[in-house]
């Protein structure tokens, strides 16, 4: 995960998270209807990551590297 070091807990507030979940919020805010909660935003990147991690996992497959990338947490 890029925004996790090795000290950090997955779900820990971070000034990186922070700053992506503000800039999240500024991108969509415009094209939703309601105001957009931080919890509702961290539930965008966390969905938005897990069908990219999905992506990569199966491209490793096709390649025969699946243990070329980690499971998603």
């Amino acid at each position: 995960m890029v925004l996790a070091g090795p000290r950090v807990a997955p779900d820990a507030p971070t000034p990186a998270r922070e700053r992506l979940i503000e800039e999240t919020i500024a991108l969509w805010q415009p094209r939703c209807s309601h105001r957009l909660s931080a919890e509702e935003t961290r539930q965008m990147i966390k969905n938005v990551a897990g069908v990219f991690n999905l992506l990569a996992r199966w491209d490793a497959e096709e390649r025969g590297q699946e243990d070329a990338v980690p499971d998603a947490a």
